[in-house]
């Protein structure tokens, strides 16, 4: 109440302050979307040394439950949006087979569904074992193929979301925390859609939420049923973007996940421990901490060894993939002089690596570059329990170390030691089951990832 009373004072200061400021003969340039007024005011408030607060306190709030969303399908290994060719089979034994895009461009092809008939695209490896898709199906024929997008109620979408994210044997208050998750990020991009020309609002892959991927369970049907309609809020309108990941190595970018935060229930502050200096990184993940609530999962450590002769080639291949380096022009190398992490963000995350050869230095910035940088075909990902990991196209998460194997002070070869599988933003889904066989609901869980000044 003190803060809310402080504020209005504030804000009626700035208020008068601004009446009496004056006139000015040119007419100040506004952002977009922006008033002058609150423009100047903000003006004000920085005078002041006073920052306007985003609210924090988080809350669940039922939508009305009758959105519909739309969702481009891609194609196989989700490599474009373009379909060569689609076949079609529903549950009453229709079928239908397009194969000729170019000769039917501007053409549109809408399959309307029903409550009992599901539509299952033959042409797509992954949708043998979906059960196929609700609602409307539409196609559109463009020059490079057909585009397929997917129009169902929200609710209906999470059916096919939430197995694919989570396994459907974790407990029940984990695959809630999953739904709430699923469907306040699907609601984020109700209002802010990615692909308009096909007034969809998302694709089916890893880019968004993974969609029809498997079979609907019981068990993520209920979880869905159970919260409908409810997604977070932070403040009072705006939908948090609830980001989420497999598993942690201990804390991803916002919070420690360890027993002893777990003692006292209404003080989940989160916190994490300085680590963006390497010494004190290295420490944490080249060890396991017991109080680690994902301390068993598979990917809570790993390792990745490459020693390959070809390296200086392959890793040159690889800086001509990224969409952009810092430093020297880039040239074919024949030497490696240096492959170092020079700089860390939050909770220790890897955010660059400079490789350093004799035709130049050049810096991959970016967590997601600097993880597909180093995993090499070649390279030999393992779990904690010795497991090969095969077909990964990014190292598991952007947490880790780098050890390098030299020869005449050249690399030749590099040893990782990582933790965590994901990007570490938001709520760990393997927390999320660990604290839920602990005995917490799944506003609890919400809470602990997400809260911070108020309760659900």
């Amino acid at each position: 109440m003190r803060k809310k009373i402080r504020y209005v004072v504030l804000l009626l200061l700035c208020f008068l302050i601004l009446i009496c400021l004056p006139n000015e003969k040119k007419a100040p340039q506004e952002t977009e979307g922006e008033s002058p007024v609150v423009h100047n005011m903000n003006i004000l408030l920085n005078l002041f040394g006073i920052k306007e607060e985003k609210p924090a306190t988080i809350h669940l709030e039922h939508k009305t439950g009758e959105e519909r969303i739309r969702i481009v399908i891609k194609n196989n290994g989700y490599s474009s949006i373009y379909h060569e060719e689609i076949e079609i089979e529903d549950s009453k034994g229709n079928h239908w087979r397009f194969c000729n895009a170019k000769a039917e461009q501007e053409k549109n092809i809408c399959l309307i569904g029903e409550e009992e008939n599901r539509f299952i695209v033959t042409t797509l490896d992954r949708n043998q074992t979906f059960g196929g898709f609700r609602g409307d199906l539409y196609l559109y024929a463009e020059e490079d193929g057909y585009v397929l997008v997917n129009e169902l109620p929200l609710e209906a979408y999470l059916y096919g979301v939430v197995p694919g994210e989570m396994p459907a044997s974790y407990p029940l208050e984990a695959l809630k925390a999953q739904a709430v998750c699923a469907r306040s990020y699907a609601y984020d991009k109700l209002l802010h859609p990615r692909y308009e020309r096909y007034t969809a609002h998302l694709d089916d892959s890893t880019s968004f939420q993974v969609y029809g991927t498997g079979a609907e369970r019981d068990s993520t049907n209920e979880a869905v049923r159970i919260t409908e309609g409810q997604v977070l809020l932070q403040g009072e309108t705006e939908v948090l973007e609830t980001w989420y990941y497999s598993t942690s190595m201990g804390n991803g970018r916002e919070y420690l996940l360890k027993e002893n935060r777990l003692e006292d229930r209404g003080s989940w502050q989160g916190y994490l421990q300085d680590l963006t200096e390497e010494e004190a990184f290295q420490a944490v993940i080249c060890t396991v901490d017991e109080q680690d609530l994902e301390n068993q999962e598979k990917l809570y450590r790993w390792t990745v060894e490459c020693f390959d002769k070809d390296i200086c080639e392959k890793l040159y291949d690889k800086l001509k993939q990224l969409p952009s380096i810092q430093g020297d022009a880039l040239e074919r190398f024949q030497y490696i002089n240096n492959l170092e992490v020079t700089k860390r963000g939050q909770g220790g995350v890897v955010e660059e690596i400079t490789i350093v050869t004799e035709k130049g230095s050049y810096s991959v910035e970016g967590e997601s570059n600097c993880r597909k940088l180093l995993c090499l075909e070649s390279a030999e990902i393992r779990d904690q329990y010795g497991t090969l990991w095969e077909g990964m196209e990014l190292l598991p998460s952007g947490f880790f170390v780098i050890e390098t194997s030299t020869n005449n002070e050249n690399v030749i070869g590099y040893k990782l030691c990582g933790g965590g599988f994901g990007h570490g933003r938001g709520m760990s889904q393997n927390g999320a089951k660990g604290l839920a066989l602990r005995g917490y609901s799944y506003e609890e869980i919400l809470m602990f990832f997400y809260g911070e000044d108020g309760d659900l």
